[in-house]
């Protein structure tokens, strides 16, 4: 790039996006969203109906599961509606996701146009004009399933769109369909789908109505509602990925049950052309093939050179990128420019056959790379801009259609829920009584993390002992507070969110008194957690790029959770954990038991930054050592972002020395003042010792870290970019030479 700040290079020509990767689901996320009436006048009623659908998809297929309950003023439910479809959309419509939209309720036809309505009562009460509002998802960029268990159902399949959006009916237009219970479509529905998901271990539509047939009273209509031809959806449930180091080992590896074949088409392929062939080979992949992956770097480059370069794009006056400060201007002008210069000449590696496959891959993957890395840095730019400090902006934002090619949307509804800007979704959080969870083994008084298995699955219990003054506290607020840590955990969280999903919480009694648990699933494939404070005694030595890279994970969480207003307020080493298979943990010995990330945990005070909770006192020295000075004992402000820099700077030393901060200087455990303790540590991260271990740029960031000089709003992004592109380096510079050492 010159320096006269120049826009970078066009989008790249070379369309070169697809990745197979092995998971189980033909998707790479699943949004669900369940809609009834607030009130009607069904026994049992469509809101007890629609939890059969909720526990299904939540429970066996894994999927992201919202609610929605339309309300019943006549002159607000259309709207209401129709702004919860655009939320949900905005939230899932990227290629290579699937949106699924059940109706439960009355449904009727609007008697000028023969189009579908939906109605809370049979007689009197409000409606809402579904054909109105169905076009937002019949142009959706993702697969859309619709299933509509309603009279009248089919009457919705009076459009078509340009993805693959396929219809449900309970029953054909004109036709009635049983009430909610033991005989409704609902109830056989979700039982041919259990059926069908334990004899096959997928579920694909078309032959789900099939079985369901043979079963109601009224005959289910199934509408591909589209202008091609493709194959019906298929369902299965969706895991969680493997880390980036699992993924990139099994794409590269030269395995026996990999496959390479070769697709002539009739003319180069453009961006719509490589997404259809995508859609094609995973709608019609057989059993035996895993998934495969189609990479969206090209789309999200696009769309970045949208959002960010074109005129009134982002909501903003003119270009976005002219509305940046200098500094922040030149450093998305830079990373624009590093991945022009990549794609900008196509590559041998991409071009001709006969190259080694691992050259194209390391390409699409540095790729992927340079364009994280420019989401990461356009959001912490975002993150303080003035332009979007308000909830009207910020929902501007998710609904953007620039930003949701760019990615950044859910980062947006992320903030909006976390500063309270939207409510939480109703009912989206489950709640375990203590009886319905199995402990692995008897919990002791003070334990933090406990593993159990819930609905026979592995799960982790975050166990949250509340002090004195929380113990004061009304019961509802308690618990009010509880539910919402759960429920922004356990929304879709962007890739840098090294943190595991929430499925809930549970309690120390079914009244809620006592301590409160947060559960978490376990990743794929691992049920045994081990805290890194653990790891230090049990594994001696850990390799170096095993380090970096777990300092660049851990500042990425840290920095991802602040991006969206929130500060942790616990990190420590105590609360950051290796989750593995239980078949390696009579291997601890070996630094081989670990997989290379470590996840975060410990949120039993997280909050978003601008929630002005009570200020709690801490006296115990191994905690305060990770918070400065102003938050020893009793607070003298209260908890910040930059007071989880500090935390993390503690943290850098600790992985640079490799055992606790308490371990690497004994003059701690007896400092006379906090301002003493951090003395200490600051002259740590200068000293000799830390630079010869992790070099020099690493002690640099762990310095910068503890004395918070750079953390202010105003340098907040560049601040952030330094850290995590110093840390990123590191890591990827240290992983390249020992792949070559091998």
């Amino acid at each position: 790039m010159g320096d006269n700040g120049s826009d970078p290079a066009p989008a790249p020509k070379n369309h070169t996006g697809l990745i197979f990767s092995r998971q189980s689901c033909p998707y790479n996320a699943v949004g669900v969203l369940a809609l009834y009436w607030h009130q009607d006048d069904f026994q049992p009623s469509c809101g007890e109906e629609s939890q059969k659908i909720i526990s299904l998809f939540r429970d066996e297929f894994h999927y992201n599961v919202e609610e929605f309950a339309i309300p019943m003023e006549a002159d607000k439910c259309e709207d209401q509606l129709a702004l919860a479809i655009s939320r949900f959309k905005c939230a899932y419509n990227s290629i290579g996701n699937l949106m699924i939209v059940y109706y439960s309720g009355h449904g009727d036809r609007d008697r000028t146009n023969d189009k579908a309505i939906w109605a809370a009562q049979s007689v009197g009460g409000p409606t809402v004009d579904w054909y109105l509002i169905q076009p937002q998802l019949m142009h959706a960029k993702a697969d859309v399933l619709l299933v509509f268990d309603c009279c009248y159902a089919s009457s919705a399949a009076k459009a078509r769109g340009e993805g693959g959006v396929e219809l449900l009916a309970a029953s054909p237009s004109g036709g009635q369909t049983p009430r909610p219970g033991d005989s409704s479509f609902t109830h056989f529905f979700v039982q041919e789908t259990r059926r069908q998901l334990r004899d096959k271990g997928e579920v694909r539509v078309i032959e789900l109505v099939a079985s369901v047939f043979k079963q109601t009273r009224q005959d289910p209509v199934h509408l591909i509602l589209r202008g091609t031809s493709r194959i019906s959806i298929l369902l299965r449930p969706l895991s969680a990925p493997a880390d980036a180091q699992q993924e990139q080992e099994l794409t590269l590896a030269n395995s026996k049950g990999a496959l390479t074949f070769t697709v002539l088409i009739k003319s180069p392929p453009d961006d719509e052309a490589i997404q259809e062939l995508g859609n094609w080979i995973k709608s019609s992949a057989p059993p035996n093939v895993m998934t495969v992956r189609v990479d969206q770097v090209v789309g999200q480059s696009s769309g970045f050179l949208d959002f960010l370069l074109k005129e009134n794009k982002a909501g903003t006056k003119g270009r976005l990128l002219d509305n940046m400060r200098q500094e922040d201007k030149g450093a998305v002008l830079a990373t624009l420019q590093s991945i022009a210069e990549l794609t900008a000449v196509p590559h041998a590696a991409l071009d001709v056959p006969a190259v080694d496959q691992a050259e194209s891959e390391a390409i699409l993957i540095d790729w992927e790379r340079r364009v994280q890395k420019l989401s990461r840095t356009v959001w912490s730019i975002l993150k303080v801009h003035p332009e979007y400090q308000e909830a009207a902006k910020l929902e501007q934002l998710e609904r953007n259609e620039a930003a949701a090619e760019a990615g950044i949307t859910a980062a947006a509804r992320l903030q909006l829920l976390s500063r309270d800007l939207r409510p939480l979704p109703h009912g989206d959080v489950h709640f375990w009584p203590r009886r319905e969870v199995k402990y692995t083994k008897l919990l002791k008084e003070m334990d933090r993390y406990a593993t159990c298995r819930i609905d026979g699955k592995p799960r982790i219990v975050e166990i949250i002992h509340p002090s004195t003054k929380e113990k004061a506290l009304p019961l509802g607020e308690r618990k009010a507070a509880i539910k919402k840590v759960a429920s922004l955990l356990s929304s879709q969280l962007p890739e840098q969110f090294h943190v595991c999903k929430c499925a809930g919480f549970t309690a120390e009694t079914d009244g809620g008194q006592g301590w409160y648990g947060l559960v978490f699933d376990f990743p794929s494939e691992t049920d045994t957690l081990t805290p890194l404070k653990s790891t230090f005694k049990n594994i001696s030595r850990m390799p170096l790029e095993r380090r970096y890279r777990m300092a660049y994970r851990l500042a990425q969480t840290i920095m991802a959770l602040q991006s969206i207003g929130w500060v942790h307020k616990g990190v420590r080493s105590e609360n950051v954990l290796f989750l593995s298979p239980k078949k390696s943990s009579d291997t601890l010995a070996s630094h081989e038991a670990h997989p290379g990330d470590p996840w975060l945990f410990g949120f039993e005070h997280a909050r978003e930054d601008s929630d002005h909770t009570r200020k709690l006192a801490e006296f115990r020295l191994e905690r305060m050592i990770h918070t400065p000075p102003s938050r020893w004992g009793t607070p003298q402000e209260k908890f910040s972002y930059p007071h989880d820099v500090y935390a993390l700077g503690v943290l850098l030393l600790e992985l640079g020395y490799w055992k606790p901060i308490l371990s690497i200087k004994p003059e701690l455990r007896k400092v006379a003042s906090a301002e003493e303790a951090q003395d200490i540590l600051i002259a740590v991260s200068r000293g000799d010792d830390l630079a010869h271990l992790m070099g020099s740029p690493y002690a640099q960031i762990a310095e910068s870290c503890l004395t918070g000089q750079k953390c202010r709003d105003e340098t907040l992004p560049q601040f952030q970019r330094q850290v995590l592109d110093t840390l990123e380096r590191l890591a990827e510079n240290t992983a390249t030479r020992d792949v070559l050492l091998r």
